[in-house]
């Protein structure tokens, strides 16, 4: 059974997106730029960005075009059966631990 043509186009753009290929927060290419690169029509880009949008991958700004929002998140890791502060597994995470408005530990 083929594919959708969208399909593929997302999963490509996905994988450019998860890559690093468009930096976070940049725009993508032009819409023009890339119905020339992937040979369709601007109703199939435009679902294939509407798929990604839904996914959270980019946001569109009307006039501007479509904005990188994809950011990855770093696995963390917790310690089960053991005992540990709050600071130790910030540190152990490679996190800042921060004193908010009602903590009480410096």
């Amino acid at each position: 059974m083929p594919k959708c043509k969208y399909d593929v186009i997302y999963k490509d753009l996905k994988r450019r997106l998860e890559e690093g290929e468009y930096p976070h927060g940049e725009l993508l290419p032009s819409e023009n730029t890339l119905i020339g690169v992937y040979g369709c029509s601007r109703n199939t880009l435009r679902r294939a960005i509407s798929c990604l949008v839904t996914d959270g991958y980019v946001q569109t700004m009307q006039g501007k075009g479509v904005r990188n929002i994809y950011l990855p998140v770093e696995q963390t890791s917790y310690t089960i059966g053991g005992i540990e502060s709050f600071k130790e597994s910030s540190i152990r995470n490679k996190k800042r631990a921060r004193r908010g408005c009602c903590a009480s530990w410096s």
